[in-house]
């Protein structure tokens, strides 16, 4: 499937936390929508996305904007979504609000060589992302649903 037919994210509705219980230890505790309650395999999820894709500065505690959609399409079955369309929409984004920057310029370098089948030469080589343990604020799972 090509990228051109994949869902954008940016036209669908925002997902409030509540609507994806699963992500959750408890999902009663999923409307506060914070990242301590997220299953690990979604928190180390979102702590990718935000350095990559989807950055955000200010409270690492709470989901961002389109975190929620993004994370469901990681979710097993999730369907997938254009991630340049995405990137796409977040530069329109960032040109009218001038807090949030721009880390865009690996994939979009990458896009283009990859389309144009030209490689450029690098002067520089990117520092891989290492993940670390969110240590003791994690709660324990429930040991029964709901």
């Amino acid at each position: 499937m090509g990228d051109e037919t994949r869902d954008p994210i940016h036209v669908e509705k925002k997902l409030k936390p509540d609507r994806c219980p699963f992500m959750f230890y408890n999902p009663i505790v999923a409307w506060e929508g914070k990242t301590k309650n997220l299953l690990p395999y979604y928190y180390y999820a979102n702590f990718m996305l935000r350095w990559t894709i989807d950055p955000k500065k200010g409270d690492s505690s709470a989901l961002h904007v389109f975190a929620v959609n993004l994370l469901n399409r990681f979710a097993p079955g999730g369907k997938a979504f254009n991630i340049f369309y995405y990137i796409w929409n977040e530069l329109r984004r960032v040109m009218d609000d001038s807090r949030k920057h721009l880390p865009y310029a690996p994939y979009i370098m990458y896009k283009i060589e990859r389309v144009t089948k030209i490689t450029f030469p690098k002067d520089a080589k990117l520092e891989v992302l290492h993940l670390r343990s969110r240590g003791e604020d994690a709660p324990t799972p429930p040991s029964h649903h709901g």
